[in-house]
């Protein structure tokens, strides 16, 4: 393991080399990734931890809260990668390694741990396979698993609880708990989940009461345990059977007094609420029971022991607020009011609640960090997240609603381009998914980028997308390939008969399940779109349920694939693009990287081959460092403009063709 500490002379050279560089255009300034993220208040409250992107890489920077001076930091060599941050005491921090590969630009994370002093200082690989065990500060022992941090122990500095899942084929280990020394990596067992992929919730005191995980059919079962004799007893979960009637169950966070704890989840509801379960009377008490939308997230108060409200995502981000009567609830009812309709987060605060970090987000504005002092009432600017974006005024994006053909309601995001004269080409930009994902309104490069250089932008979340209800979501099981398609085609022909978009000049975009269909709905409205583009799509599903990582690398992946896909092959064929490309009638740019396992490069040289038979144009274009999408500056930056230049090729001539024929 190779590192070096971080100067303030280096964070002075990188802001120099930004403010001296001449302006590149949007799609080089687009295709960045954000240079400040993950901005996290020491518990002491005299430092911010930050993570900055230089040379393709994050790294980490310790500041000093008053001067924002440059205390410390670390950068690690090859490579490795600075991942989620989290501070363990007042002066050391401990981080997740992500690590990519010769042949793989995207870091993972493999389920190392690292620990640093804010200054820089004592910097030391805690958890891992690549620990050294004959190092003089090392205790730890080298292992093949996986290390997450549960949580901070307020009363003992020195350690963090964590869980460690020892790596099996599947994945699927049950992990143990464990107590581990921030300075040199020793391990004290706690204790053993009862059940794989376990979220576990503990007292400050280090003691796991909590425990929730899935089954290989996907089953979540939820586990209390019993309290022990003494440190030494096993713990002895008992499973609460009431929580199995809880559909999609997410554990929170244990109350203060210990009575019981929260959860959010799907409870005899079609929309996910937040309740809070009662040891003693066993039984399930509601805190918030939506009827629109799906509750996103559960705001906690900063000591994590009561819930201060809730955000919802109908179409902006909104928020309800339960205990505005505390602290966190009043500084925050305070934020929304002065940042009226952003998103707002709490991301970390001082452990006296004197100080706290504040995320801004809006469509037209990139993140922003800011530092909020509670004694004084006095909000100031951090970081910007971009700051090359500085001074560039960006477009609005509006929530938009639709019937689909069947009459179900539907849910997008219209964002309208820079103007020119005349109607307005239309790109339609199809979100990955389609279970779990969604557009969100937020700040968007690749919407941006689109807007930017004339096109209005359509997004749909079709049915199956994240936050409209689990029946909005299961409504795409087995119909990936017509219903779910036929959204984003009735998204497309309303946005033309209300005036943005013309026929002839429309081209739909996307990666992952977007690639899919960009290409089927290509496919299945053939008169309606002039060109696609397809990002690591899967173009095959029958070629999907047997060589995918999803069916592969989890224990669960066929069970989800039946439910999501069935295995009726001649139905997989009809709702696959790439038996279908004698359909197709829009000219077609494919985009893929050579190590994408979701999407092995099989389908895309399958896609190519199955377009060229039936004599349509088609251009591929290879990524040989790249999977399943893109993480390298220059090859993000590369199919921006490869993508600008389609689109203009396409769509511009298009609409030229139309106003030299009136």
């Amino acid at each position: 393991m190779i590192f070096r500490t971080v100067s303030a002379a280096w964070l002075l050279v990188a802001s120099f080399s930004l403010a001296a560089n001449t302006r590149p255009d949007l799609a080089q300034l687009l295709a960045q990734p954000p240079a400040f993220d993950q901005v996290r208040i020491s518990p002491d409250g005299n430092f911010l931890a930050v993570t900055v992107f230089k040379d393709d890489k994050r790294q980490l920077l310790c500041l000093d809260r008053k001067t924002q001076a440059v205390v410390g930091g670390l950068q690690l060599a090859e490579k490795d990668e600075v991942g989620e941050i989290f501070w363990a005491n007042n002066q050391r921090l401990v981080f997740k390694i992500v690590a990519s590969t010769a042949w793989e630009r995207n870091p993972k994370f493999y389920g190392e741990l690292f620990g640093v002093n804010c200054d820089g200082s004592r910097p030391q690989l805690l958890f891992g396979y690549r620990v050294q065990e004959n190092l003089s500060r090392t205790r730890a022992k080298a292992m093949r698993a996986w290390g997450e941090i549960i949580r901070r122990l307020p009363d003992d500095p020195k350690h963090l609880l964590i869980s460690v899942t020892r790596m099996n084929e599947k994945g699927d280990a049950a992990p143990s708990i464990h107590r581990m020394n921030v300075e040199t990596g020793e391990l004290k067992k706690v204790g053993k989940a009862p059940i794989s992929y376990s979220t576990v919730l503990a007292t400050p005191q280090g003691e796991p009461v909590v425990a929730a995980g899935v089954d290989e059919n996907m089953q979540s079962h939820v586990f209390v345990a019993q309290p022990r004799a003494d440190d030494s007893a096993e713990l002895n979960w008992q499973e609460l059977p009431d929580l199995q009637q809880v559909d999609e169950i997410r554990i929170e966070r244990l109350s203060a007094d210990g009575s019981g704890f929260y959860f959010s989840g799907r409870y005899q509801a079609d929309f996910r609420g937040v309740y809070f379960y009662r040891f003693a009377a066993n039984t399930i008490e509601a805190v918030i029971t939506p009827n629109n939308a799906d509750v996103m997230e559960t705001l906690m108060s900063a000591d994590g022991d009561t819930v201060i409200g809730i955000r919802q995502d109908y179409d902006y981000p909104t928020y309800q607020l339960i205990n505005s009567d505390i602290t966190d609830g009043q500084i925050l009812k305070t934020l929304l009011t002065k940042f009226q309709g952003a998103d707002v987060q709490l991301t970390s605060r001082s452990q006296d609640g004197q100080f706290w970090v504040v995320r801004v987000e809006a469509d037209a504005v990139a993140p922003l960090y800011f530092l909020y002092d509670h004694s004084a009432g006095k909000l100031s600017p951090l970081l910007q997240s971009y700051p090359q974006l500085k001074g560039i005024k960006f477009v609005q994006t509006d929530a938009v609603h639709f019937p689909a053909s069947d009459q179900r309601q539907l849910h997008g995001y219209l964002t309208l381009g820079a103007p020119v004269q005349g109607p307005q080409p239309l790109v339609v930009l199809v979100h990955g998914g389609p279970y779990g994902v969604r557009d969100w309104w937020e700040f968007q490069p690749d919407v941006q980028l689109l807007a930017g250089a004339g096109y209005n932008v359509l997004q749909v979340n079709y049915r199956g997308s994240k936050g409209y209800g689990a029946a909005y979501a299961a409504a795409a099981d087995r119909h990936w390939g017509d219903r779910v398609q036929q959204d984003i085609i009735d998204g497309t022909r309303w946005a033309i008969s209300q005036g943005y978009g013309t026929a002839g000049q429309v081209c739909i975009v996307g990666a992952s399940f977007g690639g899919y269909s960009a290409l089927q709905a290509s496919a299945l409205a053939p008169e309606l779109y002039q060109c696609a583009v397809g990002v690591a799509g899967i173009y095959d599903l029958t070629r999907m349920r047997d060589e995918s990582d999803i069916s592969t690398n989890s224990s669960f992946g066929g069970s989800y694939l039946d439910q999501a896909i069935g295995n009726d092959t001649a139905q997989l064929k009809a709702f696959s693009p790439v038996y279908r490309a004698d359909a197709i009638q829009a000219d077609v740019l494919l985009l893929h990287g050579k190590r994408d396992k979701r999407a092995g490069f099989a389908h895309v040289e399958l896609m190519e081959q199955a377009l060229k038979q039936a004599k349509k144009p088609v251009r591929l274009i290879e990524f040989d460092d790249e999977a399943h999408g893109f993480y390298a500056t220059e090859n993000q930056q590369r199919y921006y403009q490869l993508l600008l230049e389609f689109l203009a090729q396409h769509l511009n001539s298009a609409k030229a063709a139309a106003a030299s024929s009136k």
